[in-house]
């Protein structure tokens, strides 16, 4: 179930018109994704991802 909510979440934020860049002000749809993904815990736990791996970095930015 926990997988599923990282793909639901992923999908819900993926974008295939390619004009964002030009258009849109907002961050790219990969870093609204993987820049948010890659510094939780969980998310690495979750899908059994290495240390130090592009989606398991040793050090995290953790704000809370």
């Amino acid at each position: 179930m926990d997988q599923l909510f990282y793909i639901s979440y992923g999908l819900s934020k993926c974008r295939i018109d390619g004009l964002e860049i030009v258009n849109d002000e907002h961050a790219p749809s990969i870093g609204r994704i993987n820049g948010v993904v890659v510094n939780s815990k969980h998310f690495a736990k979750t899908f059994n991802c290495p240390t130090n791996t592009p989606m398991n970095p040793e050090q995290k930015c953790v704000i809370w």
